[in-house]
């Protein structure tokens, strides 16, 4: 049984790293408006981090990351159709 000063420190912990999750991702998405926010976008940044923990490194790590893989997030899904 979890006593009551652990449980309450995994939530505030949880939000935590949640929240820096949400800002994160809406400044990607107001620096990056073609792409903005696509599905899996978090699932790239969760890694990131992790093992990053000022946010604004954290930021700019996943733009460099972004611009590898942004073709992937397309509308259009030109990224996509031109793997094999």
């Amino acid at each position: 049984v979890l006593s009551k000063d652990y449980d309450d420190n995994l939530e505030s912990c949880r939000l935590y790293h949640a929240a820096r999750l949400v800002a994160i991702l809406e400044a990607y998405a107001l620096y990056d408006p073609e792409i903005g926010y696509c599905q899996g976008v978090s699932d790239l940044l969760s890694p990131i981090l992790a093992v990053i923990s000022e946010d604004h490194e954290a930021f700019w790590c996943f733009v460099g990351f972004m611009k590898k893989a942004r073709h992937n997030f397309r509308l259009d899904e030109a990224g996509i159709t031109t793997q094999s």
